[in-house]
C-alpha cells in the first residue's frame, strides 16, 4: 500500500502524519538517496511506476500454477466489488524453480508471518509481527493501533 493509496482511502490527517517522511514522499522523490540514477533513474521507469497512481500492489507466489491462478481469481473477485478500483499494470514473472520470488530467493522479508494469521515464522525470522503493522485499526508493535481507518468496508 502506498502513501497516496492511504490518502485515497481517506485516512485522517493525523494518521497520515504518523508515517515516516520516506514513506510519505515515495521512492521517486528519494531517488538520489536510494542511488536510483542512470538506467534506474525514475525518469526511466515504465509508467505508471513513480507516477503516484499506484496505490496497492498484490503479489502472488505459489508452488503450483493452478493455486496461483485460483488466488489471482479470488483477488480479482474481491477488488471488482469495490468501486473506484482498477488495475493499472500487471506483471507475470512466471514460475520460479523451488517456489522462489522473481529475484531468485524465498522472500521472508516481504512476506513475514503476521500474528494471528495461522502461518508460522520461517526459521531465523523470530516471532510473528503484530497485525497492526499491516492492518489499519489493529494494535502494532507499540501495542496500540498506529492508524485508525477512515471508514469500514
Amino acid at each position: 500500500m502506498s502513501y497516496t493509496g492511504l490518502v485515497a482511502l481517506g485516512l485522517p490527517e493525523d494518521s497520515l502524519r504518523s508515517f515516516p517522511e520516506a514513506f510519505r514522499v515515495g521512492m521517486a522523490a528519494r531517488a538520489d538517496e536510494l542511488r536510483d540514477f542512470g538506467p534506474n533513474d525514475p525518469k526511466n521507469w515504465v509508467e505508471p511506476f513513480g507516477s503516484g497512481e499506484i496505490h496497492i500492489v498484490v503479489s502472488v507466489f505459489s508452488d503450483s500454477e493452478q493455486t496461483w491462478r485460483d488466488t489471482l481469481e479470488t483477488a480479482q473477485q474481491q477488488y471488482q466489488r469495490l468501486g473506484g478500483v482498477s488495475v493499472l499494470v500487471t506483471q507475470d514473472f512466471g514460475a520460479q524453480p523451488g517456489d522462489l520470488n522473481p529475484l531468485g530467493y524465498k522472500d521472508s522479508i516481504g512476506q513475514p508471518a503476521i500474528e494471528g494469521c495461522g502461518v508460522d515464522s520461517l526459521p531465523g525470522q523470530g516471532r510473528p509481527i503484530k497485525a497492526g503493522e499491516f492492518i489499519l485499526g489493529y494494535p502494532g508493535e507499540a501495542g496500540v493501533p498506529r492508524c485508525r481507518p477512515a471508514r469500514r468496508w
